[in-house]
């Protein structure tokens, strides 16, 4: 299934299981990346957020903006280009009631987790470093007897995202991924991607892959022997930060390419003698 595949946004939404709880996978995300869960502030009913996902200007998350989509009802929306700063409002989405989203003027893909009644979101949490984003709580409203669906999202910058849902007190409800046009209100594009069941004892993971592509290479020592060295991407024009990461002990790197324009990688030395000048692949673009 492509969504918004002219411009690269999105390209795949494919499912798994895992038998933890997404309460349980949260923490267990928290405490692998080495982050602090602190309150979202996103605990409401009929609204729809865009929140800033990256600690700071100098990496983008998801493509030309690093901006998230958040709706109280039950979503999440992945943009590429910088949202407006609209006011929610609600959007009709067939098979779904009730559904909120942003003025944001920009088409986005979304995946839509909503229990099937006037639903709000309750005891959101945030935690986020340089390279992930993670968010979590629960869509409900009002009563613990109602439909519930807890939710744990994981976003990669640049790179694609983790979505964990589980359901209680309700038989079943349908998960859409879908695509709204610029004008904030027509559906150019939705599918079924999965079923969500209460009587799954496993939570059905929902994995996004949104990036333009990747560019890929391996960093060699002065010995002529693979090496394991930080791996810096720009961009070329404006010489912002893309991404970092690390290459692995066969001297591999992967990044996305997160730019339409020309890029360069940087391979650092490390701190052990001898000092090297660092290394500089320029002009490098993807198409």
């Amino acid at each position: 299934m492509d969504f918004l595949t002219s411009d690269g946004a999105f390209t795949k939404i494919t499912t798994s299981s895992d038998g933890n709880h997404p309460d349980q996978i949260y923490e267990n995300w928290c405490t692998e990346l080495g982050v602090t869960s602190a309150s979202a502030g996103m605990d409401s009913d009929d609204t729809g957020w865009t929140t800033r996902v990256t600690p700071g200007a100098s990496i983008r998350a998801l493509g030309l903006t690093d901006k998230l989509g958040f709706a109280s009802e039950g979503s999440i929306e992945i943009f590429k280009t910088e949202p407006g700063a609209g006011a929610s409002k609600g959007i009709d989405i067939p098979g779904v009631s009730r559904m909120y989203t942003t003025n944001a003027g920009v088409r986005r893909m979304c995946i839509s987790f909503h229990p099937g009644y006037d639903a709000g979101s309750a005891g959101t949490k945030r935690a986020q470093n340089d390279r992930y984003f993670l968010l979590s709580g629960t869509i409900n409203r009002s009563s613990a007897s109602n439909a519930t669906v807890y939710f744990a999202l994981r976003l990669e910058y640049g790179v694609g995202f983790t979505l964990a849902l589980k359901l209680i007190n309700k038989a079943s409800i349908p998960i859409y991924a879908f695509e709204i046009g610029a004008n904030d209100s027509t559906i150019t594009q939705q599918a079924l991607i999965a079923t969500l069941s209460s009587s799954d004892p496993e939570t059905l993971v929902v994995n996004g892959d949104y990036r333009y592509g990747t560019l890929s290479g391996t960093v060699i020592n002065e010995a002529g022997l693979p090496a394991e060295r930080e791996i810096r991407c720009y961009d070329r024009v404006s010489g912002q930060l893309l991404y970092k990461t690390q290459s692995d002990v066969a001297g591999a790197y992967t990044v996305p390419a997160l730019s339409d324009g020309e890029m360069y990688i940087v391979a650092l030395d490390d701190d052990l003698p001898p000092s090297l000048n660092a290394l500089i692949f320029d002009r490098i673009t993807y198409n």
